[in-house]
């Protein structure tokens, strides 16, 4: 960015702007949208305060355990888990029967 160019909390105009465009960059990508996006914030360094500016929801924390992988371990610390809906009816259609059987196939 230009150092003459003010925008008012930048960092939550711009998670406003990613959670607008996405759905329709993976449909065009991938075939279908996404439902919501997750993030992870380390709260030892931020508090999160864009994520909560641009309406995203704190769910929790991690364990801090790190990836799981067998024969791997890795040094972490809990994350913050933020989460932005996409559909008005995220919760019911993450929830339903159909949304299963459309994207597992070997479910059937």
């Amino acid at each position: 960015m230009f150092p003459w160019v003010r925008i008012e909390h930048l960092a939550s105009h711009v998670l406003g702007q990613l959670a607008r465009q996405l759905a329709d960059d993976w449909q065009a990508c991938w075939g279908y949208r996404p439902l919501l996006l997750e993030s992870f914030v380390d709260p030892a360094h931020y508090r999160g305060t864009c994520y909560r500016g641009a309406g995203w929801q704190l769910l929790g924390h991690t364990s801090g355990r790190g990836l799981a992988r067998p024969g791997k371990h890795y040094h972490s610390s809990a994350k913050l888990i933020f989460v932005k809906a996409l559909q008005a009816q995220c919760r019911r259609l993450l929830c339903c029967d159909q949304l299963q059987e459309r994207h597992e196939p070997w479910a059937k």
